[in-house]
């Protein structure tokens, strides 16, 4: 791109900075005044080997002023391969996609490839245009319509661009959306081109935001009863083929792990045909195992009642590699997190029982969870999310929209430090992740009991959201939105003090 035929700028390579920094950069900017997104850009230049120049950096004004600079400093030269420039755009937006790998593809977002050359390609050695075509064929395979490909040339008319056109054609064949343009010599095409694709990443942006683009999801049909117990009144749905137990564990690869049943006896299970609990996502069944009569045939109850979660929607009825997956990953990080809290607080000082007091601090657990996998009366392979049940007052404690319950009348401890609430604890629990994850992760949703019959009170909570950076914990991860919702809310307490965690939030201490 150092031919200097474009009116106006002192060659190709600095048209194509130049518009792509006034025209791209700067018209999303513009149109999107006041509203806050976190579109990235990666910005890789073609040359024999394919250099990075920025990546994964925000849509922003500094973004704009690097590539405003970089139309000065920048010096063309070599050959322009297309090879290794595109399996590096490939791999970026893998490396982003695998943050997503749980997710359906209606939640992740849109990515657009822009493809721009002054000519055919340079690398032309056997294998190379089936390299060039696969990298785009397999990205276009895997995103579909979340994908735009544009093909831009620069160039006079005539200029060989059909290697550009080839892999649009291949994009669109395979599922993306894709579109090429030759845009001349001219700095009015060129400049139009790029306001048209930013004119389409706004109004996908737009469309993703409204949920315009997400796939409807339809409802169960379901009756909710009103307790758990009514064993003898609800009807049961009866499961013995191919009826197998799993746990989940990070640590391991792969991290599903077939394991026993919980009483040795047990080939299948009873589940409640009507849900008694409902959740933004799940819904929760009566559950327990079940194995052959002694005497007589069928089956009889064995061991203790549980709790059998599933997807409130239909289109989630799947095994555990896919639904169950998220609530499993982030159950088992939450429950690793409490074990480090608690023994944080035992170490700390401060919470030590105050003279003549005899209350210790009470320990948070998570349930550990398991997947019962079985195949339905037509073959399909299913699967339920089984924990135990909970006796107790079931209380949500927090959410991740930055609710925290208040003036809940819980119980009171007094502590070196002061005398807390029992459930300052929890709160104290989400600003210590956080702090801990050095601002990068927070535990939040909590809900659960306080279970208070044994020696030390002990909060058991299930179904915990975690919000992170990555957004790698499922829908419930909302990313910097929950971690912002819980900033703004969360006030700190003589607990927060206690373990040295920097204020947060409402920055005056909780009284009681």
């Amino acid at each position: 791109m150092n031919k200097c035929d474009v009116n106006g700028f002192r060659s190709r390579s600095d048209a194509a900075f130049g518009t792509l920094a006034l025209d791209y950069i700067a018209e999303q900017l513009y149109q999107q005044g006041d509203e806050f997104f976190v579109d990235a850009v990666t910005i890789i230049e073609m040359n024999c080997t394919g250099s990075l120049f920025v990546h994964k950096e925000p849509m922003d004004w500094i973004l704009f002023n690097k590539v405003l600079h970089r139309q000065r400093t920048a010096k063309p030269r070599s050959h322009g391969n297309y090879v290794n420039s595109i399996e590096y755009a490939e791999n970026v937006i893998n490396d982003d996609l695998q943050c997503f790998s749980n997710f359906d593809l209606d939640d992740i977002g849109a990515y657009m490839l822009v493809l721009l050359s002054d000519g055919s390609p340079s690398d032309q050695k056997p294998g190379d245009q089936m390299r060039r075509r696969d990298a785009v064929c397999r990205l276009s395979q895997r995103l579909k319509s979340k994908l735009n490909v544009y093909g831009m040339g620069i160039g006079a008319m005539g200029s060989d661009f059909e290697q550009l056109k080839y892999l649009v054609d291949a994009a669109t064949e395979h599922g993306a959306e894709g579109q090429f343009n030759h845009a001349g010599l001219s700095p009015a095409e060129l400049s139009t081109t790029f306001h048209t694709m930013a004119t389409t990443m706004t109004t996908t942006r737009t469309e993703l935001l409204s949920n315009k683009t997400k796939r409807t999801k339809t409802e169960k049909r379901y009756t909710m009863r009103k307790s758990y117990n009514d064993v003898d009144l609800v009807p049961l749905r009866r499961e013995t083929k191919n009826v197998s137990r799993w746990r989940y564990d990070n640590r391991t690869n792969p991290p599903w792990k077939k394991v026993e049943f919980l009483n040795s006896d047990a080939r299948g299970f009873e589940v409640a045909q009507d849900p008694f609990g409902k959740g933004a996502e799940r819904l929760a069944y009566m559950f327990y195992e079940i194995k052959k009569k002694q005497i007589g045939s069928g089956y009889e109850k064995v061991g203790k009642s549980m709790v059998a979660k599933n997807s409130i929607y239909n289109e989630d009825e799947r095994s555990k590699e896919k639904f169950h997956t998220d609530f499993c990953r982030s159950q088992q990080k939450a429950w690793e997190l409490a074990l480090q809290f608690n023994r944080a607080v035992a170490k700390a000082p401060l919470l030590k029982p105050a003279k003549d007091e005899v209350s210790l601090p009470p320990p948070i657990e998570f349930l550990q969870c398991n997947v019962y996998d079985y195949e339905d009366h037509w073959g399909a392979k299913c699967g339920l999310l089984v924990e135990k049940f909970l006796h107790g007052r079931f209380t949500k404690f927090s959410s991740n929209n930055g609710y925290v319950l208040k003036d809940d009348g819980s119980a009171t401890i007094v502590l070196e430090v002061g005398e807390v609430k029992l459930t300052d604890f929890l709160q104290a629990f989400s600003h210590w992740v956080y702090v801990s994850s050095s601002n990068k992760m927070l535990v939040c949703d909590l809900q659960g009991i306080l279970d208070s019959e044994g020696i030390r009170p002990t909060f058991r909570l299930t179904d915990p959201a975690i919000c992170s950076k990555e957004r790698r914990y499922g829908k419930t991860d909302i990313g910097l939105q929950g971690i912002r919702n819980w900033c703004r809310t969360h006030r700190c307490s003589p607990i927060c003090r206690a373990l040295s965690l920097p204020p947060m939030g409402n920055c005056k201490e909780a009284t009681h």
